[in-house]
């Protein structure tokens, strides 16, 4: 409707349903890429405070663009739908891509444990922060982990880095 021409115009473009689908989650997928990467002015490297960050800029593009975050949401829960695998492994490599340097350097640093390994704790942080973003999107979380004021909400977000933070840096002696 908003590109101006009629539904069955739309196929001189695509090859079908499925060619459609895969442009419209691989934009979704460039644009989550561009939302952090534009958005974030820090360059310090500090793991907790880009996972701050990327909880802010998640929560900003569930505002901003709904429908796709409604995409991802309908993709994860129906098993059946076309290259879900593909579509999930583009998802999950952002993450990868995104934390697993940060968390080599803090290892390096001596900040982050070295226990445990890169690929778990980018695990971890992507699980955390999905679930989060997927109980704030739907609003299905109670008030204590999805309230509705942003006072509060930052409040949940301090408590979610300190959780992530208590489990990945090295002790303090």
């Amino acid at each position: 409707k908003e590109t101006g021409i009629a539904k069955g115009s739309l196929y001189q473009y695509f090859a079908g349903k499925e060619a459609l689908y895969l442009h419209v989650f691989t934009d979704f997928i460039e644009l989550i890429k561009q939302t952090v990467k534009k958005s974030d002015p820090r360059d310090d490297g500090e793991v907790f405070s880009r996972i701050r960050f990327v909880i802010h800029a998640g929560i900003q593009f569930i505002k901003t663009h709904p429908e796709y975050f409604r995409l991802y949401s309908r993709l994860l829960s129906e098993e059946e739908s076309p290259y879900r695998a593909k579509l999930l492994a583009q998802v999950r490599f952002f993450p990868i891509e995104y934390f697993e340097p940060l968390i080599r350097k803090g290892q390096g640093e001596g900040t982050i444990r070295t226990d445990v390994s890169v690929e778990l704790i980018v695990f971890m942080i992507d699980a955390v922060l999905d679930r989060f973003l997927l109980a704030i999107s739907s609003a299905q979380g109670s008030e204590s982990i999805c309230p509705a004021d942003p006072g509060k909400s930052e409040k949940v977000i301090d408590q979610i880095i300190r959780l992530l933070e208590g489990g990945m840096a090295v002790p303090a002696n």
